[in-house]
This record gives structure tokens, sequence and C-alpha cells, in this order.
């Protein structure tokens, strides 16, 4: 977890936050997801050592959003429909959800 926290190349998303789902901890999901997608960075999954249950309260229909079930699909991020439910107006670089080059999740 620390060398994602500083490695320039890497964006952490770190999962402890979401055992308890709350708004906060999915905006700061969403906001690790799109700074990766936009510098074109390693979106580095941190789950920590209490896994929160992201299949049923997590990853939903609700909060696909903020965390789509996509993050756990080879390229489950990267379809237009996914993008625009993900990004928000001041994320987008004109009017584009933009993914640069590099960008994966690990």
């Amino acid at each position: 977890k620390k060398f994602a926290e500083y490695a320039k190349e890497w964006q952490l998303l770190d999962c402890a936050g979401l055992k308890r789902v709350n708004s906060k901890a999915l905006e700061d999901a969403r906001q690790a997801i799109v700074n990766a997608m936009k510098l074109g960075k390693w979106l580095c999954v941190y789950l920590g050592d209490h896994i929160p249950d992201l299949q049923e309260k997590v990853c939903t229909t609700k909060n696909r959003d903020k965390f789509p079930i996509g993050t756990w699909q080879h390229g489950g991020l990267l379809s237009d429909l996914v993008k625009e439910k993900l990004y928000r107006d001041d994320d987008k670089e004109g009017g584009q959800c933009v993914v640069r080059d590099g960008f994966r999740v690990c």
C-alpha cells in the first residue's frame, strides 16, 4: 500500500474505507478510478485486511456510477457507457471522457 501511495505512475484505490459503505468512501473510490484513467496511471486496488463485501454492497447497480463492477473485468472500465456514468462534467476534457495510454487496473 505504501509503495502505491508514493509511486508516480500508480493511483491507489484504498478499499479499506469501504468496509462501511458511505457516500464519501464511494466518491473517493470514483475519484481514484477517474484520476487513474485521465492520467494514464495504474489503478492499484488495495483491499486491506478486512475485504469489503464488494459484490453485495459496493459494486451494486445503485453504485455503478461510483464503483462499477467493470473494475474487476479486463477492459470493464473502457466502454463509453461506463465512462459516461463514472465521469462528472468537471472530470471531462472538452466534453470527452478521456482515458490516456498506460491506464490499467492491478
